[in-house]
């Protein structure tokens, strides 16, 4: 295999263990696996690290509305215990040399090998590889392999499943916590080969494992079947031959209450009576994600390095999203860790929907249901802060109910509303997805509007309408008035509620009327609608031809960025208390910036530029979130290499740990934007009403980049060199495509499916 699928460390650090295991994590939307050591016996680390979608338990603070949860550290599937001479072989510093683990993204999964020394000079290679399977959510695997170097010890290898762990409690930047977390898993039942689990407080939800276990040696070997108390496991023992190999493959099988399954333990033990091999179900596992990448991936051409981050990146958001199901969503951390309690924030909507939108549609539009399917609660959110419409949440659970602790400010965090009326219609353009919008994505916009409609206030003095009392993207700024990005995009979010009515009207009209009596809407609406559009407050400084990120964001006092943040710890880490940062000119991360990526067409290049020289001096990146907008940004304005350093931070965010905070779980907003700075900023793609557009803006670190995607229905590989750019029409569902490259018009079709344009405007 060609090494840019291979992601991998050769370097053993014991200190530095917790925060790469979560770097390695395997997945499949359904659960992920950080990169733990299956043979760890003791300690945090032994703890592992599954999480499992919508697999909540009782959390111990309280949030804004009804009970506190937090995702649960489900049992150990790959538990392993090693003996040599009775000797327990763990990867301890100094005794472990050849060490390497490799993340084969292509499979994907997971290699990890070293050779182990004990006290008496015993020397054995151990080998592991385990997969999550692709092919079937509730299925995993895994393989070891070890062999007796120049002796000949007795060895002992227990391989089971351990329901007798906690949470990991590492949800905090490094040094780690001492103590682990809480325990959620109540033994309801054990067997040879089974167990099962209920946890209680939150919801009630019963978890069976079950493990299909084969052992290979020349040698003979003794088998024997122990369970004790929260452990299931197989144990062999058997003479070491020099030189000679013993094998062990799992197959491991997990149900839960709730997927449908009334007796998920019965189901488990169903599918163990199956007579099936590894290999098989890793053959089954690659053929699928053969598939996935087909459509996924990104060439380039001229950094190996950066060809491994960016399918690193887009690797870690496939696995964590659980497309086959509509009623949940990727959390900030994925299922990698338990920061945030596996909430779901704007990251989702805003950060990691384009992916899923131009790669796997269905994904996306799952995506988006689960805010459908949470619009009830987001309704019962506006009415309990004396509210209209629908209010969605800034930290959702699983119900969309928020679950931001009081005093941490989710109040005034409600730009969400209309990033998530923002991503339906840019969804919408991207698929003409008649389903979603008549049935779902209408309605949201409806009540989001509505929202804002009541959010407003009509400044007495000035006649225009403000938002007061927000926190737009930069965190740092507090509370503000006028938030730019707050406002422009809750004006945009009216307006998209006006064309959809409109679009409704003309196409749709029989959905169009249900959806005007099942909400009792009234035309009458739609004129308060056009007055706010017309007379928000849009912070903007004509003499220096700025927009201003809040309505006295450029009276604070000015601060030296490079006094104020010395080191890359975060600003209030450091410096400043959060409390007095409104004092300041300081943005957290990309706010105006960010504004004028969303919504590009309403501002000129220059105004563009304008703001990148003013807002970035001032910007101290303390978020996972800043760097791709900035690269984004910077590639559209034509600073190419500003937008390649920002893109290689983003790009390796997590396998360089920036923030020192990755123990805690991996950054999917990052892994999103990561795939924004590649598509959107070096290869331009832009869409719209009317036209897909390309104008690329290639660094110069890269003689080319390649990638697919699909756009209302049609699938179009997309090619782009320094010398030129090229599309191709894959697949084609009978509609004529309206393309802009660098600003010429082409019309793509079944007859005309391939254009190429030169840097120098030649057909």
């Amino acid at each position: 295999m060609n090494n840019n699928w291979i992601f991998a460390h050769k370097t053993y650090n014991k200190e530095k263990r917790a925060s790469i295991e979560p770097v390695f994590t395997l997945g499949n939307g359904y659960m992920c696996c950080r990169g733990f050591f299956d043979e760890e016996q003791s300690g945090i680390l032994s703890l592992g690290g599954i999480y499992m979608a919508g697999i909540f338990g009782p959390a111990r603070y309280t949030p804004w509305k009804g009970k506190g949860r937090e995702l649960v550290n489900t049992p150990n599937f790959y538990s392993t215990k090693i003996f040599a001479d009775n000797e327990a072989v763990i990867a301890d510093e100094g005794k472990v040399s050849d060490f390497q683990i490799q993340l084969d993204m292509k499979t994907p999964k997971l290699n990890r090998s070293y050779i182990w020394t004990g006290s008496n000079g015993n020397k054995l290679r151990l080998e592991f590889e385990r997969f999550i399977s692709g092919s079937d959510l509730h299925t995993a695997g895994q393989k070891i392999s070890i062999t007796p170097i120049g002796c000949s010890p007795k060895i002992r290898i227990e391989v089971g499943i351990n329901a007798d762990v906690t949470n990991l409690n590492l949800v905090s930047s490094e040094p780690l916590p001492v103590q682990p977390g809480v325990k959620h898993l109540n033994l309801v039942y054990r067997d040879s080969n089974c167990i099962l689990t209920e946890i209680h407080g939150y919801e009630d939800i019963a978890i069976a494992e079950g493990q299909k276990v084969y052992f290979k040696t020349p040698q003979n070997a003794e088998g024997l079947i122990h369970s004790t108390d929260m452990n299931c496991r197989h144990i062999f023992e058997y003479r070491g031959i020099e030189n000679q190999s013993c094998e062990i493959e799992k197959i491991i099988y997990v149900y839960t209450s709730k997927d449908g399954e009334k007796d998920p333990l019965s189901k488990v033990k169903k599918l163990l009576e199956e007579e099936v091999s590894y290999q098989e179900k890793l053959d089954e596992h690659k053929a699928i994600w053969d598939k996935k990448w087909e459509v996924s991936d990104i060439v380039v051409e001229g950094s190996e390095e950066d060809q491994i981050s960016i399918r690193y990146n887009i690797l870690q958001l496939i696995q964590s999203c659980p497309e086959h199901n509509s009623k949940l969503s990727i959390g900030a951390r994925g299922l990698t860790g338990e920061m945030y309690e596996g909430c779901i924030f704007w990251d989702t909507e805003i950060f990691m929907l384009p992916f899923f939108t131009f790669t796997n549609p269905k994904a996306a539009q799952n995506l988006l249901k689960f805010r459908y399917h949470t619009l009830p609660e987001a309704r019962k959110h506006a009415e309990r802060n004396w509210f209209k419409g629908a209010m969605y949440p800034w930290q959702a659970s699983e119900k969309g109910i928020e679950q931001t602790p009081f005093g941490v400010g989710a109040y005034y965090s409600i730009h969400i509303v209309a990033d998530i009326a923002y991503s339906i219609m840019e969804y919408w353009n991207a698929t003409h997805d008649e389903e979603f919008i008549t049935e779902a994505g209408a309605e949201i916009l409806l009540e989001t509007a509505r929202f804002w409609e009541s959010r407003v206030h009509k400044n007495p003095f000035s006649g225009k309408y403000d938002i007061l009392a927000v926190r737009g993207p930069n965190e740092y700024g507090v509370i503000v008035n006028n938030n730019l990005y707050t406002n422009m995009m809750a004006q945009q979010n009216l307006i998209l509620a006006k064309t959809l009515i409109q679009l409704m009207k003309e196409k749709y009209p029989a959905e169009w009327e249900r959806l005007k009596d099942k909400v009792s809407f009234s035309e009458e609406e739609i004129s308060k609608w056009d007055d706010i559009i017309e007379n928000i407050t849009i912070c903007y400084n004509a003499e220096l031809d700025l927009y201003e990120e809040d309505d006295m964001y450029l009276s604070r006092v000015p601060l030296d960025m490079k006094k104020a943040k010395p080191t890359s710890k975060r600003i209030i880490d450091s410096t400043i208390p959060y409390e007095a940062l409104m004092l300041y000119q300081v943005t957290k991360r990309a706010d105006v910036l960010h504004l004028m990526k969303n919504l590009h067409w309403r501002f000129t290049h220059q105004q563009k530029v304008n703001a990148w020289k003013y807002y970035v001096p001032k910007t101290c990146f303390d978020s996972s979130l800043a760097f791709s907008i900035h690269a984004v940004m910077a590639a559209q304005i034509g600073l190419q290499e500003e937008a390649y350093n920002y893109f290689k931070v983003c790009a390796n965010f997590d396998i360089r740990n920036v923030l020192l905070n990755t123990v805690s779980g991996l950054h999917f907003a990052n892994f999103g934007g990561t795939w924004q700075a590649v598509v959107f900023g070096f290869a331009g793609l832009q869409v719209d009403e009317y036209h897909l557009k390309i104008s690329p803006n290639l660094p110069r670190a890269w003689k080319s980049i390649s990638f697919h995607i699909w756009y209302r229905g049609n699938l179009l590989k997309i090619y782009v060199s320094q010398k030129s750019t090229e599309v191709y029409l894959k697949h084609t569902n009978g509609k004529d495509i309206c393309l802009k490259v660098s600003d010429t018009e082409f019309i793509l079709n079944e007859s005309n499916n391939h254009i190429k344009l030169s840097i120098n405007g030649d057909e």
